[in-house]
């Protein structure tokens, strides 16, 4: 309760040993993370009341030791920009449209965030999955191998974003309200939770992103793009038919005790398409990237190898 009343803002450790580095998309200021050298893949961070670009570090350097890795931080998470906006899944998928862009005309120099003429592998988890799914089936050409961890979209976890998601983000955006909400989900106890509802086990919940959850909701502007995800703006309709029609080699990682992904769709799903392979990681919840970081590191770069130059 104290956080909230005198708005403490600590300071926001960067969870990564490399230097950032800035990209202007339309829609803002992203940052991003690299290391490794060789091909790269593109590492997406989870949108939501307790998404962060820390959950991505375990696999971020696991990959760094084989290959290029970049992580990125959302517009509205981490080191990239909070403003007071509009954030929506066009908007999202506009960032990674750019930053995909950005990479590719890089020079691959150190510090460049750069890639090869080649389309990208991308690692993204929940939400983030609809935006790689989504542009995808646009334009292919622009991905080689797909890692889509806990997707959301799928299954009884479709959601749309009619008149009730309107009427939510209205209501959020009204004074005080939207910020006392927040306040809510991001205290302490809040954050706890939220993680405690994603993990199968809380005791496998990592304090140290318990206390960074914490410090980037005490961050100017931290409430505006979790109030979007949390009034349902964020979903893409085109989600569900983006992923029947995945084209690219795509794998899909659920927990086998996970609460807001169904792994029987995805199981369904990659019966019917030949592209998508489905693993499931015993004993995990919705975060087997944090709940069981070497285990998931290890399908993944696995996967990733199988096919170095996919078509």
């Amino acid at each position: 309760m104290f956080d909230e009343l005198f708005h403490d803002r600590p300071l926001l450790p960067d969870p990564f040993v490399s230097p950032p580095v800035s990209i202007q998309t339309p829609e803002g200021r992203v940052q991003c993370h690299e290391a490794g050298g060789g091909r790269t893949v593109l590492l997406l961070h989870s949108i939501s009341s307790v998404g962060a670009p820390l959950e991505m570090r375990p696999l971020f350097e696991h990959l760094a030791k084989s290959r290029r890795a970049v992580v990125l931080d959302w517009l509205g998470f981490g080191g990239s920009e909070r403003a007071e906006r509009s954030y929506t899944a066009t908007a999202y998928e506009t960032v990674l449209s750019t930053v995909l862009s950005e990479l590719g005309q890089s020079t691959n120099e150190a510090g460049s965030c750069g890639i090869s003429g080649r389309g990208a592998d991308v690692v993204a988890p929940s939400l983030t999955t609809q935006y790689v799914a989504v542009l995808a089936a646009r334009e292919p050409e622009r991905f080689g191998r797909l890692v889509l961890i806990s997707p959301t979209g799928l299954g009884r976890f479709v959601r749309t974003t009619g008149v009730n998601a309107k009427t939510a983000a209205v209501t959020l955006r009204l004074p005080g309200v939207g910020q006392r909400v927040f306040d809510g989900i991001t205290s302490r106890k809040g954050i706890r939770r939220s993680l405690e509802n994603l993990f199968a086990d809380a005791a496998r919940i990592p304090p140290e992103y318990e206390r960074y959850a914490w410090a980037s909701a005490r961050q100017p502007g931290a409430r505006y793009a979790p109030l979007s995800f949390l009034a349902g703006r964020l979903e893409d309709p085109d989600a569900p038919e983006a992923f029947r029609s995945l084209c690219k080699p795509t794998l899909m990682i659920f927990g086998e005790r996970a609460r807001f992904s169904d792994p029987e769709a995805g199981l369904e799903l990659a019966r019917r398409n030949h592209n998508v392979t489905v693993e499931l990681v015993p004993e995990s919840g919705d975060l087997p990237q944090l709940e069981h970081p070497e285990r998931t590191a290890t399908i993944v770069s696995e996967w990733l190898s199988t096919d170095p130059h996919p078509q």
